[in-house]
């Protein structure tokens, strides 16, 4: 696992206060620049009877109502042992309508939280990703803040005083998910001792293929600013084309940190970025 998470920022005063103020901003999905952000209940099956058989149908009951374990064996007796066919399959529908709206409303709630995305170390360092200066540092005219990925994590964690989501990001063709196995799935892991979670859960960590040159991780909260401590910072690389003053500025103010400062420029031999260390 990478030990460090990279933000790319243009230099503009919001960056600028970002750094002095030792926060980062996190937004909701709907406001990232992906337009399929947030749609995640799109990968959904409408519920058929068919999906759910009787077995399945009395597992996932059994799991979902099991504080009233007398009560649902004897409705699930009941049901199966005198029910109409039809009242069956209008039981079951009942269910598979309710399993479905629990699925949306899981996804509306994670609509309603803020990210904060960062890129990670894949083949080669994230400071060395062009497409990632080219995409959000202004062409190399910004700068890259390299993070110490536990450390700013437990920082986050302590100064805004919750608990903090960390997805990983993953890259996928589009897909469909059947509710019914996923929340068999969910079952299943639960039996095992294992994180709840499923297809059906894990579409809100998928992006299309053409995103995976970010090799993204997202942070979660329940509020847009999160403050950290300056110790969670690592290093900050500067685009060649970054204005000198505001470079030195940034620099001048933390002279007295463990900060490792970095000038990334083109390669003079290749299409390649290097990275030097930065000195005024």
């Amino acid at each position: 696992m990478s030990q460090s998470l990279y933000r790319f920022f243009s230099l503009n005063d919001n960056s600028l206060n970002s750094l002095e103020s030792l926060y980062l901003y996190f937004s909701k999905l709907k406001d990232f620049n992906d337009p399929f952000e947030g749609t995640q209940s799109r990968m959904l099956m409408e519920p058929k009877i068919s999906d759910l058989t009787d077995g399945d149908f009395i597992k996932l009951q059994r799991f979902l109502l099991k504080g009233q374990q007398d009560d649902i064996e004897e409705k699930l007796i009941k049901l199966f042992m005198h029910g109409r066919k039809e009242h069956i399959n209008e039981v079951k529908q009942s269910y598979l309508n309710d399993l479905y709206g629990i699925f949306i409303d899981n996804y509306e709630t994670v609509n309603e939280d803020y990210f904060c995305c960062f890129a990670q170390d894949k083949y080669c360092s994230a400071l060395k990703n062009k497409l990632m200066w080219s995409h959000y540092s202004d062409g190399m005219r910004g700068f890259c803040i390299e993070f110490d990925k536990s450390k700013l994590i437990d920082s986050l964690s302590q100064k805004n005083n919750q608990l903090i989501g960390m997805i990983p990001i993953t890259y996928s063709d589009f897909y469909k998910v059947n509710i019914v196995d996923s929340a068999l799935e969910i079952l299943s892991n639960h039996e095992n001792g294992t994180r709840l979670i499923s297809k059906a859960s894990n579409a809100i960590t998928v992006k299309p293929k053409e995103w995976e040159y970010e090799n993204e991780f997202r942070l979660q909260l329940n509020k847009n600013f999160g403050y950290f401590d300056l110790e969670c910072i690592k290093s900050i690389t500067f685009g060649f084309k970054a204005d000198t003053s505001k470079v030195q500025q940034i620099i001048k103010s933390l002279s007295s940190s463990n900060i490792k400062f970095q000038l990334a420029k083109l390669a003079d031999d290749s299409f390649d970025i290097d990275l030097t260390s930065y000195t005024i």
